[in-house]
C-alpha cells in the first residue's frame, strides 16, 4: 500500500490496536513484512474490545475445528513470546462452564476437542 498516513507504504495494514489487531500487526510483522497498525483513537488507548490486561483463550468453539486449532497455536505462541521476552504473558488457569443441553454448543466441541488431543472434563 503507498501513500499511506505520512506518506508511508505498508504490505500489510491492520485496522484495531487492541490486544488482537497488535496481535495480528506484530505476528504479520514478525513473518518480514513492512506492517501498519491504525487505530481511530491511537494504540493502546482505554476504548478497545480487546483490551485490559486480561484475556480468554478458550478451545471449545462447537464443531469448528479451525478455531479450536487456531486457539491452542495462539497459546503455544503466547507461552514462546513470553520466554523469548522474560515476561509472563500466559498463565494457565482452566475455566468452569455450566451447560444444560446434550446437544448443545458444548457437546458439538467435545468430538473436535477429543481429535485435536485438547483436554476437558
Amino acid at each position: 500500500m503507498a501513500g499511506g498516513p505520512g506518506g508511508l507504504s505498508a504490505d500489510v495494514v491492520v485496522v484495531g490496536g487492541g490486544v488482537m489487531g497488535a496481535w495480528t500487526a506484530f505476528c504479520v510483522r514478525r513473518s518480514g513484512a513492512v506492517t501498519m497498525l491504525l487505530d481511530a483513537y491511537g494504540i493502546g488507548h482505554p476504548r478497545p474490545t480487546s483490551g485490559d490486561e486480561t484475556r480468554t483463550i478458550r478451545s471449545a468453539h462447537g464443531p469448528d475445528a479451525f478455531y479450536a486449532r487456531w486457539a491452542r497455536l495462539a497459546r503455544d505462541d503466547w507461552r514462546t513470546f513470553g520466554e523469548e521476552w522474560g515476561e509472563e504473558l500466559f498463565i494457565q488457569a482452566g475455566a468452569l462452564w455450566f451447560a444444560q443441553r446434550h446437544d448443545g454448543f458444548e457437546a458439538a466441541s467435545e468430538p473436535v476437542l477429543t481429535s485435536l488431543g485438547i483436554p476437558f472434563e
